[in-house]
């Protein structure tokens, strides 16, 4: 049976944690992983500015082993907004692609 897409399950860790998050967006499953049936979980450090958006300079932890998962993943997490604070803040955001 064919499998179909499953939502990224998201999870935020490290200080950033605690900041409540503006806007959130999920990644999208690219077209041909879904074909393939490609999985991956990808892990993402990344910073926050003072105003509550994310700096460019991401590092991937752990690739899921598809560059174009990671990316997905990175491209959503560009757009994420948090709330302002005082300080800049680092967090780990954990993507698992997987299909049902």
């Amino acid at each position: 049976s064919k499998k179909t897409e499953s939502k990224p399950l998201i999870s935020l860790s490290g200080p950033l944690a605690k900041r409540k998050i503006v806007k959130k967006y999920s990644p999208r499953y690219p077209a041909w992983a879904l074909r393939e049936g490609a999985e991956g979980t990808v892990s993402l450090k990344f910073w926050v500015s003072t105003d509550g958006h994310v700096k460019p300079n991401i590092v991937i932890l752990k690739s899921s082993g598809y560059p174009e998962l990671d990316r997905a993943a990175i491209n959503a997490l560009k757009m994420w907004i948090f709330e302002p604070g005082s300080k800049e803040e680092w967090g780990i955001l954990t993507v698992i692609f997987q299909l049902i």
